[in-house]
């Protein structure tokens, strides 16, 4: 079993829809296909890890980030892409890593270098999803907060594809 890690942005108003499935699946008639069900399903905690990321504002829609386990043999990345098709923009995908950490569609050669083209590039606007930088002083009162301002904020999601320190949260 292959496993790949994959961060979307799913519009609130979707995982509302998917909320209602999971209360009542018998009696759900909402519009939510198996194949998108079967891909939310393998969310990691999703609500946990989609409140440590700020919601984004953008096509008149709110969103959450949500990070994907996949099993490569239930839902393969050719179907989460149709799936992503299908649901125009209610749903984004930011990036699809390997295990090793990789961006899906690179490898390392024998000469330890990256080659390859990542099959999920990483969208130009992926920093809005990313926390603010919050200092404190030293009775705990937030003394400022520095919003991500571009992808280089990204730098510390993926150590092994050369993203430098992780900034301070």
């Amino acid at each position: 079993m292959n496993k790949l890690n994959m961060w979307v942005l799913v519009a609130n108003d979707l995982i509302s829809d998917y909320q209602s499935y999971l209360a009542d699946p018998v009696n759900y008639d909402g519009n939510l296909t198996e194949a998108v069900i079967e891909a939310l399903s393998v969310n990691h905690d999703g609500m946990t890890v989609s409140q440590l990321f700020n919601q984004v504002q953008k096509n008149g829609k709110t969103y959450s980030l949500f990070s994907l386990y996949p099993n490569t043999d239930r839902v393969t990345p050719e179907a989460v892409t149709a799936m992503q098709t299908a649901l125009g923009d209610n749903f984004e995908i930011l990036g699809v890593w390997t295990m090793t950490g990789m961006q899906f569609g690179t490898s390392i050669d024998e000469e330890d270098a990256l080659v390859g083209t990542p099959t999920y590039p990483i969208p130009a606007d992926a920093y809005l999803c990313m926390p603010d930088v919050v200092t404190y002083d030293e009775d705990g009162n937030e003394v400022s907060r520095i919003p991500a301002t571009s992808n280089a904020d990204l730098r510390d999601i993926n150590f092994l594809a050369g993203h430098e320190t992780p900034r301070q949260f």
